[in-house]
């Protein structure tokens, strides 16, 4: 009976020792591939592979001796891919400012209908009238896209993609006061 509660400790500890190296390898690994990834959704991505990992000890297809770093980069590409179909399948309206202002006004009075009628046509050419890059960036956030959504659409980084947001909102909200 102490033999078999011996090799019970034993396993725990090898498996103990193998989430950390798991972890610790996982990040790293989405690090280089995603360095401009905030931490959370690092976190996030690395939770996904382990999870992805753990499945196939778990199913027989993998022992923890048979897991390499080649495997771990196939499974945190996966993951990597898998984030960014999601993230383009989402849709992606065109921002019609006119149009959806109009449903919060219409139960309002001829004045609150006109006023925000005019509030949607102040920030249409607004937008308008900013650098493309500071538009497409803005629009996407308005769509409800995140920093790092905004990164991957576009393409660039996520320090780019927090600049652009940042300078985007500055100028529009320059443009709106400047157009009152």
């Amino acid at each position: 009976m102490p033999d078999n509660t011996k090799g019970v400790q034993e396993e725990r500890a090898v498996g103990h020792r193998f989430y950390g190296w798991l972890q610790d390898e996982l990040s790293t690994i989405l690090y280089q591939m995603r360095p401009y990834w905030d931490d959370d959704t690092r976190s996030e991505a690395v939770q996904i592979s382990q999870i992805r990992v753990w499945r196939q000890i778990d199913q027989g297809g993998k022992r923890y001796d048979q897991i390499s770093r080649a495997y771990l980069k196939r499974v945190a590409f996966t993951v990597l891919v898998d984030e960014f179909r999601a993230v383009q399948r989402r849709r992606e309206d065109s921002l019609d400012v006119e149009n959806a202002a109009e449903p919060l006004a219409l139960g309002a009075d001829p004045e609150r209908r006109f006023a925000a009628h005019e509030l949607g046509q102040q920030i249409q050419n607004a937008l308008q009238a900013l650098k493309k890059e500071y538009r497409q960036a803005l629009v996407l956030s308005l769509q409800g896209h995140s920093v790092n959504e905004v990164a991957l659409l576009l393409g660039i980084g996520y320090k780019a993609a927090e600049n652009r947001l940042t300078r985007g909102r500055s100028r529009l909200r320059q443009a709106l006061v400047n157009e009152r």
